[in-house]
């Protein structure tokens, strides 16, 4: 049987390790786990992120709704009568993205090529692509639509996704201001190379497109002014066509993306150029087609950056247990001795011999 003074001693010891350490874990254990991440997020060909930045895991898919001009005979006749549209579509392509020959620099700086490919899914698309549309300019590829400009995606609430809790930005009015209503964004609209500048609502990348006159808008000109979508029919926006991405605040892990543009032609009367005229309004923005990229986290990554985020969070309750049992061992250590000293008050506390272990 152990003696009162060996228990006293072990459970002091015991308790007096268990209460530093979990407390200094405690402590500690935010700057830990950041720093763990932080060797997890920066690419190198070691890294745990490596893989999923060289080739994308999660399946993307990119849906393409073209506009097809439905009274051609109208136009081309010269009737006095708008634009009338039909949404064709979706037509679905599986997105590839893969990066190849990759070369890591001395500067800290990686240079790849980024393989991109798109199979079409007839599975999951509404038509197919033998499919016949009217529009001002048939040939078009969505994929080759890229623009410069940045974009601002104001907070609009917290949201919850596959479990986990972030914060979605969603697009307003101001996404395609160009000075009207955002006096910050009149830069969008320069009054030499533009001619004048439109109501707000479309991006003018005719720059970017080798002075085609192009626009970006939202789809079926949601959120625009109505300047635009009085001079066509057919057009039926909705809320959930609009710019969203769902952020996981603490990593920055995007949680959700659903980027929606559509590309637009500015026609404009002409003189001495019939074909520019044969639409009844001297000033209109035709829309040709809008695509939508939507991505989300699937049940694989979501569970392990749920298991990674409740480790973050639940570990610190872990750790205060781990003090708290160490304090009650500390206080049944001190509890015995003081109890022995109380019994034994001629007894001295340290002893050369030690007790008889029976």
């Amino acid at each position: 049987m152990v003696s009162a003074q060996m228990k006293s001693g072990l459970l002091m010891g015991f308790g007096s390790f268990m209460v530093v350490s979990g407390a200094v874990a405690a402590v500690f254990w935010p700057s830990m786990f950041f720093a763990q991440l932080r060797r997890m997020m920066i690419l190198s060909p070691t890294s745990t992120s490596f893989g999923i930045w060289r080739e994308v895991p999660i399946p993307m898919y990119l849906e393409c709704f073209m506009f097809n001009i439905t009274n051609v005979e109208d136009i081309v006749a010269g009737k006095n009568v708008p634009v009338q549209v039909e949404q064709l579509g979706p037509y679905v392509y599986r997105e590839f993205h893969i990066k190849e020959n990759i070369t890591w620099n001395d500067n800290n700086t990686v240079t790849f090529y980024n393989k991109r490919t798109w199979v079409f899914q007839p599975e999951m698309s509404n038509g197919s692509l033998s499919d016949g549309i009217t529009s001002i300019n048939p040939i078009v590829a969505a994929h080759r639509w890229h623009f410069d400009a940045y974009m601002v995606l104001p907070d609009s609430g917290p949201v919850r996704v596959q479990g986990i809790d972030g914060v979605e930005y969603a697009a307003n009015d101001s996404l395609f201001d160009n000075g009207h209503n955002y006096p910050n964004k009149e830069c969008y609209c320069d009054v030499v190379r533009d001619d004048d500048c439109l109501p707000p609502g479309a991006l003018n990348v005719s720059a970017c497109r080798y002075g085609a006159p192009a626009f970006v808008s939202q789809p079926h000109f949601y959120n625009m002014h109505p300047h635009y979508p009085a001079k066509i029919r057919g057009l039926k926006p909705t809320d959930d066509m609009n710019f969203k991405l769902s952020l996981e605040m603490y990593t920055g892990m995007p949680l959700q993306v659903s980027a929606q543009l559509q590309i637009n032609l500015l026609v404009r009367h002409v003189g001495g150029m019939a074909i520019n005229n044969q639409f009844a309004d001297p000033d209109v923005l035709v829309p040709m087609f809008w695509f939508r990229q939507e991505v989300i986290m699937d049940d694989h990554f979501s569970r392990l950056a749920r298991f990674a985020l409740n480790l973050r969070s639940g570990m610190p309750y872990g750790f205060y247990a781990f003090t708290v049992i160490g304090i009650v061992l500390l206080i049944a250590g001190i509890a015995i001795l003081i109890r022995k000293l109380l019994r034994s008050p001629e007894e001295p506390i340290l002893t050369n011999q030690p007790d008889d272990i029976q």
